[in-house]
């Protein structure tokens, strides 16, 4: 019966027209819910969010679009204030399958806007999820989650195995607030990995009028391939 479901073709679920296998929504969970869920050791459901519980920092955070804005640092550590950039990221989970989906926005200085869209299943015996672009790409994710409050982002170039991003999202405020800071890895052509420049970003949970506007976003120039991340990638 499972490979049946890997099986069967994509379809559309109701977060703005993305497009997700099937097999990830099998049981779609219900917004904020941490009750009758099952732990990661597969023990009986809890009725509280815990280390040992299915995406226990994830869960605090999942079915929220979270948008913001970024403060960009250079590679010598140095604040590019004429640069703004603005975005937003969501979670949503389907813990008794042990799935996650991503999708998030960047929105560039000329008005322009990236959206990316990940999915992927929870290794079994371990902490890790694996996301995998949903749409063909040339990256794809590993997530971390530090109970309670943190999450751990590598982003790694599938060809080449090498880690270009490395994130922490930490939720902050009782849970009203997410601080994401990203490290763009790079590399000296020396096999010597360098960081070419750090995105801080400070996201909230929107309004409606701020997911409206983001639905209508659309469309990428190649002047803006060079900002990196889980929002513009």
């Amino acid at each position: 019966q499972q490979q049946q479901q890997r099986r069967r073709r994509p379809t559309v679920i109701a977060n703005r027209g993305s497009i997700v296998p099937t097999r990830l929504r099998a049981s779609p969970p219900e917004v904020g819910s941490t009750s009758s869920e099952p732990t990661a050791s597969g023990g009986a459901p809890t009725s509280t969010t815990a280390a040992t519980t299915v995406f226990p920092v994830l869960r605090r955070i999942s079915g929220h679009d979270w948008v913001g804005d970024c403060r960009y640092v250079d590679a010598a550590l140095r604040p590019v204030a004429d640069l703004r950039l603005t975005g937003g990221i969501r979670y949503d989970l389907d813990t008794v399958n042990s799935a996650c989906t991503m999708s998030s926005y960047l929105e560039f200085p000329n008005g322009q806007s990236r959206r990316v869209e990940m999915a992927g299943f929870q290794t079994a015996n371990s902490p890790v999820t694996r996301l995998e672009a949903v749409e063909e790409g040339p990256i794809y994710m590993t997530v971390s989650e530090l109970y309670p409050d943190t999450v751990l982002v590598n982003e790694v170039e599938t060809m080449s195995g090498k880690v270009v991003m490395t994130t922490s999202l930490s939720v902050v405020n009782g849970g009203e607030e997410l601080v994401m800071v990203s490290h763009e890895v790079g590399s000296d052509g020396m096999l010597s990995a360098t960081i070419d420049g750090h995105q801080i970003w400070r996201l909230k949970k929107a309004k409606k009028e701020d997911r409206d506007t983001e639905g209508d976003k659309e469309g990428v120039t190649k002047d803006n391939e060079m900002y990196r991340g889980t929002t513009g990638r």
